[in-house]
């Protein structure tokens, strides 16, 4: 009796010393978890971007960066639950949040990764810059400049003219845009601010724009402009305000200030240009400040 009885205490100490690992996600498992996958954009797979692994109490846990397929590996991790976080090598596309990755004990799993969302801020661009990284000046005089009041600070882009286009770089069919914007000079109904959609030339886009008192979407067709819709709206001279266009091929949606003001369907032009656009009827010019231009592809 006495032996048996010492069989089963040594029995015992063996089970604490080495307790069953029934929870898969006990990061003391000895059965680590693995993560791979690849990085992309618009532009094509993404080199020397950078991956971080954060804890459920988001402290940094691992890192590495994407090589030049765009690839980036992670192996022999704690199983848990962890946040994923991806950055581009240029500022401006906008960080990648990806929670919650669960990697149970023994898991090998697959996790790409897709830069869809661009802003641009213009805090990277010196002042005095006329064409900031990724837009090309059409018409007007367009500076960086400095505001203090800027939802980013400490820099916006300015168009002071009579009338001023600035394009995104890149052709768009589906996709949103966002800015916001001020109205430093003085603000009547001949002044207006907005953004171009699809636009093929000078004669033909649509355009998408606000003044005292009104929030319009029209049509220019070979010149001629045909008004799709047009909602009352109330704007202020030196208050910063948030437009937003989501274009989802001949559907459109048209924010201000978070609420839905338009949605409309139209067919008429396909894949364009997108860009920031100032316009008064008659001198003198107008001047407006533009902020956080966000563009998803």
């Amino acid at each position: 009796m006495k032996k048996i009885i010492i069989i089963c205490i040594t029995i015992l100490m063996f089970a604490c010393l080495k307790p069953p690992r029934d929870n898969e996600f006990d990061p003391d498992n000895p059965d680590k978890a693995s993560l791979t996958g690849y990085i992309e954009s618009p532009e094509g797979k993404v080199k020397n971007a950078k991956i971080k692994i954060l804890t459920a109490d988001h402290e940094l846990y691992d890192s590495t960066f994407s090589d030049p397929e765009g690839k980036y590996e992670f192996s022999e991790i704690d199983p848990g639950i962890y946040s994923v976080l991806v950055f581009h090598t240029l500022p401006y596309y906008h960080p990648i949040d990806y929670y919650p990755e669960s990697l149970p004990a023994g898991t090998a799993d697959t996790l790409d990764f897709y830069f869809s969302t661009m802003m641009f801020n213009f805090d990277n661009d010196s002042v005095g810059t006329t064409e900031p990284f990724d837009f090309k000046r059409i018409a007007g005089f367009w500076s960086v400049q400095n505001d203090n009041t800027a939802p980013s600070q400490p820099h916006v882009y300015n168009c002071n003219s009579q009338y001023g286009l600035a394009l995104y770089n890149q052709a768009v069919n589906s996709f949103a845009i966002g800015i916001h914007f001020k109205f430093v000079s003085h603000l009547d109904t001949l002044t207006q601010a907005g953004v171009v959609l699809k636009l093929q030339d000078s004669l033909n886009y649509y355009i998408v724009s606000v003044s005292a008192g009104i929030l319009a979407f029209c049509k220019v067709k070979n010149g001629d402009t045909t008004i799709i819709d047009v909602v009352p709206n109330i704007i202020m001279q030196n208050e910063w305000c948030e437009l937003w266009v989501d274009v989802c091929d001949n559907n459109f949606k048209i924010y201000f200030n978070g609420d839905l003001k338009i949605e409309k369907l139209d067919n008429e032009f396909g894949v364009g240009k997108t860009g920031l656009w100032v316009y008064r009827a008659e001198p003198p010019q107008v001047s407006v400040n533009f902020d956080n231009v966000t563009i998803c592809r």
